[in-house]
């Protein structure tokens, strides 16, 4: 699909790639010109729902007996199962929305892997494995209902600051929701940056944040982020490991995971031992081009620097 853009002003030429399936478009002061780039197809994977249902437990008929033993039996049958139905619902799977209170107490976990201040950079090469771009994710704001804001800034000398181009919005209980696939949630906002110039002389730049689309571009964080890989519930019966490969990082084999739910984006996750970087995308291989992640800094932490060998680790 053609995106446009109506206006957009600034003082200086910012080339802002919204994500690598998106568009890419360069802000000019006075004027926008988009070049869309071949859209990576967004094929959702459709995956198989496992149910689980308890059925009445069936007493077998005892007429030789009295109904007040017919009716402890049953009272004990109830109190019997009901640790089965217990153990199942809260055991090491992927827990079902519609069980109370799932979602929330996911929400809270998820919340400590997306603090303000915690950021990720990737760094973009062509085929010939130059670079081109580094693109970084920064958490600017985490409110209490779940949601949180990212930053997305681009740079493209390793010398050059980072300037931030968009940010998007994103409930992580409308993501958790979305079990099946993508098509079934949205950002709560995905905007951009439309810096324009007081009148003055002095032409002091002051930032406006404009609504684009209408929430449906979730590859922008889904392609970074598995939020269910950053659970222990996800490896249940509905979201599943697709495939895996070993590469090298920091010089050390690390297994890299990519499920059934995020297959689309081709990216590669760490997996859920690998701890802080669970559910993290550390690698992407396009035709032209890739990203792997090169620094993170989480939680406070002092910046760690990442490198990706994205050839198979024997």
């Amino acid at each position: 699909m053609r995106q446009h853009l109506s206006k957009v002003t600034a003082s200086s030429v910012i080339l802002a790639a919204t994500t690598s399936a998106s568009f890419v478009f360069y802000v000019k002061k006075g004027a926008v010109s988009t070049s869309q780039l071949a859209h990576i197809p967004s094929t959702s994977s459709s995956s198989q729902k496992a149910s689980f249902t308890v059925e009445n437990l069936l007493i077998p008929s005892m007429t030789s007996q009295s109904n007040v033993l017919f009716s402890s039996l049953t009272d004990l049958s109830r109190r019997s199962i009901r640790p089965l139905q217990s153990s199942f619902f809260d055991g090491p799977f992927f827990r079902s929305p519609s069980v109370p209170g799932s979602i929330n107490d996911m929400v809270k976990t998820l919340r400590n892997r997306f603090n303000v201040g915690d950021y990720y950079v990737w760094l973009y090469k062509d085929a010939s494995n130059q670079p081109t771009s580094w693109e970084k994710y920064t958490v600017t704001d985490v409110h209490d209902n779940g949601t949180v804001v990212i930053d997305m800034s681009t740079k493209f000398s390793d010398k050059d600051e980072f300037t931030t181009h968009h940010r998007m919005r994103v409930n992580l209980a409308d993501n958790l929701k979305a079990v099946d696939c993508k098509d079934n949630w949205k950002l709560c906002g995905f905007e951009y940056k439309d810096c324009d110039d007081d009148g003055e002389d002095d032409a002091v730049e002051t930032a406006n944040w404009k609504q684009f689309g209408t929430g449906e571009n979730v590859q922008a964080f889904e392609e970074k982020f598995d939020v269910f890989n950053m659970l222990r519930h996800h490896q249940g019966v509905t979201i599943t490991e697709k495939k895996n490969r070993t590469v090298k990082m920091n010089g050390t084999g690390l297994r890299l995971i990519r499920t059934n739910r995020h297959g689309y984006t081709d990216a590669w996750y760490a997996p859920l031992e690998h701890g802080e970087l669970s559910g993290v995308a550390l690698l992407k291989e396009f035709k032209e081009h890739s990203f792997s992640l090169i620094e993170s800094g989480i939680n406070g932490s002092d910046p760690k620097l990442v490198n990706v060998n994205s050839e198979d680790y024997k």
